[in-house]
């Protein structure tokens, strides 16, 4: 059989994740194995160590993993009698020990939840004492089937329609937590005659090829993390009675209108055609060159749902009976309603001299602009200024200029479309500069920081710790020179920061500045880049500044 309207033919993930590959493959795990003669090699002839591991294991990996389970491995410690691995639910801890006295150099941590990550160090020792703890090792257990997740309930309501001369049209009832339906076809009724024809995301499917043939079964198979469910029932068509026959396929329909009825729908309705058994609707995306099928029904009306706000949809429409299909309409358009933005969000608000502050804050998507409100004593806000988004730029940040020297200013923001305005966002303060010459209290920006792609949608930004720092404040950009966005900040001594939201493809810059205690900024430092197309595995050299290979 021929098909379209595809979304997928398999499903195959490789997941990387803070520089690690994590493959789910079958390990022996355990806490056994690899530890043969070590004990001997570790201790003298009294039968103790002659001292403390001095070392940390390297080489620490996850090897294995499952929707409840990860296996770790690392490579083995001289004068090691014994390992043992501690685990957090975040980066900064707090950690605590998970298992001790492990002999081997694997351990398989159990009982987890799915879809979940956990952080792990591995440490070793002997009767002498303990050794360091290896560096932080992140691994995150699958989304799976285990933990109470079970696989989906069989597909109701499957319907098989003849909608022309080589078009069938299978319907159903969609399924709770399905990310996938499978459809099967066969010319007998027979369990051993079905073969998968499709996998598509939602109902319905056009299977085409059907012009020699008078009949067809199908069944319908719903699929989710845990794996795909049983067969739903049997649908099947009849006899095709349009060959030979005095029969012709119906006319066209007419007086076809559309509405937008809200920012993510249109409603489309038509009158109806004499001797039609159902409609076929096809739409397109404005600029986009291919039509595609929507879905066939019965009604004279139609209501279509999760559309992007603010877009141009056209529509044909086409009635088919038992002989055959109708030429379709004249194309129909509708614009959807944009919706009122949401309010900015991260705004953050820097003093850059004696008298200028720059805010900043985070892109709403459908904005056209930005209302910036002031106050003085975070009482009553005034509106300020609007900023306008350009072809060539955000607008994500303004400089409020000819202000007070050692006087806070406090601001919030809201987004505006054609909508309307948004609620103002939480409030962004900052002080400026007690005098003109006080720019040489701030401190130097940190010499160099290191970026890097640490999972599908996260960048992970890390740079040397500055002496008298109280926090450290994150910028970005799509161009090199800017210009440049408020992204987070933390407090020191912590000098990393997890960039988020980056799927995608192209080059994303990143720049670091830090505040002292008077609440002075510094300038922002040198940029670095990360390549957006590809994964990176990162290697466990010491320090902060980490080898960086690109995964083809």
């Amino acid at each position: 059989m021929k098909k379209y309207q595809t979304i997928m033919t398999g499903i195959c993930s490789l997941v990387l994740v803070f520089g690690l590959v994590l493959s789910a493959c079958d390990s022996d795990g355990g806490d056994g194995g690899g530890f043969g003669g070590a004990l001997e090699e570790a201790v003298g002839r009294g039968g103790e160590a002659a001292a403390a591991p001095t070392l940390a294991p390297t080489g620490v990996t996850v090897s294995a993993r499952t929707s409840g389970t990860i296996t770790l491995t690392w490579s083995k410690v001289e004068s090691a009698t014994n390992y043992r691995v501690s685990r957090a639910d975040s980066a900064d801890g707090p950690y605590s020990v998970r298992k001790e006295e492990i002999k081997g150099t694997s351990y398989t941590d159990t009982g987890l939840s799915p879809n979940t990550f956990y952080y792990y160090k591995v440490g070793a020792y002997n009767g002498k004492g303990y050794g360091p703890d290896s560096s932080i090792v992140p691994g995150n257990t699958t989304a799976g089937g285990g933990n109470g997740v079970q696989p989906p309930v069989a597909p109701t309501g499957v319907t098989a329609t003849r909608i022309s001369e080589d078009e069938v049209s299978v319907t159903w009832n969609p399924v709770d937590g399905a990310l996938l339906y499978f459809v099967y076809w066969a010319f007998e009724d027979k369990e051993e005659e079905y073969e998968r024809e499709e996998s598509i995301e939602a109902p319905p499917y056009i299977s085409v090829d059907w012009t020699k043939y008078n009949h067809g079964y199908f069944k319908v198979s719903a699929f989710n993390a845990a794996g795909e469910g049983p067969k739903s029932a049997t649908a099947s068509f009849g006899t095709y009675s349009g060959e030979g026959s005095s029969g012709s396929p119906p006319s066209t329909p007419s007086n076809i209108s559309t509405s937008a009825s809200s920012s993510t729908s249109i409603t489309l309705s038509w009158s109806s055609v004499q001797g039609a058994s159902g409609y076929n609707i096809y739409r397109k995306m404005q600029d986009d060159d291919i039509e595609s099928f929507l879905r066939t029904t019965s009604s004279t009306f139609y209501t279509d749902e999760g559309l992007y706000q603010g877009t141009t949809y056209y529509y044909r429409i086409s009635a088919y009976n038992a002989y055959g299909e109708s030429p379709k309409s004249t194309a129909v358009s509708a614009k959807t309603q944009e919706a009122i933005p949401s309010a900015p969000q991260s705004v953050y608000a820097s003093a850059s001299s004696s008298s200028s502050i720059t805010v900043y804050w985070s892109e709403v998507p459908g904005a056209t602009s930005y209302k910036i409100y002031r106050s003085s004593a975070d009482i009553y806000y005034s509106f300020h200024k609007e900023v306008t988004v350009s072809s060539s730029s955000s607008a994500l940040s303004y400089s409020d200029t000819g202000l007070s020297p050692g006087s806070t200013y406090y601001y919030k923001v809201s987004a505006v479309n054609s909508a309307g305005e948004s609620t103002q966002s939480s409030k962004g303060s900052a002080t400026t500069w007690s005098s003109s010459g006080n720019s040489g209290s701030a401190l130097s920006p940190p010499g160099t920081i290191w970026a890097y792609r640490s999972s599908s949608d996260k960048v992970y930004v890390s740079w040397n710790s500055v002496s008298g720092a109280v926090k450290y404040v994150i910028y970005w950009s799509r161009n090199a020179n800017g210009p440049y966005n408020y992204d987070g900040e933390v407090t020191a001594p912590q000098t990393y920061f997890y960039s988020e939201d980056w799927s995608g493809t192209g080059t994303a810059y990143f720049k670091v500045a830090v505040v002292n205690a008077a609440g002075v900024e510094s300038e922002k430092s040198t940029y670095e880049s990360v390549d957006l197309s590809g994964y990176y595995s990162i290697g466990t050299v010491p320090s902060q500044k980490r080898a960086i290979q690109k995964i083809p």
